[in-house]
């Protein structure tokens, strides 16, 4: 049960780095789309 709570814990050390990292990567992914969809536009 002990063993358990630690990996709990260090999970939650660990889950706002990770938040971090995904929003970081969907922020990317979200202007990428952007950029493409606008370059769509752009050409036609």
């Amino acid at each position: 049960m002990a063993d358990q709570n630690k990996s709990i814990a260090s999970l939650q050390k660990s889950l706002p780095s990770y938040l971090e990292v995904w929003r970081k990567r969907s922020t990317q992914r979200f202007c990428l789309k952007v950029y493409i969809y606008g370059y769509y536009l752009l050409r036609f």
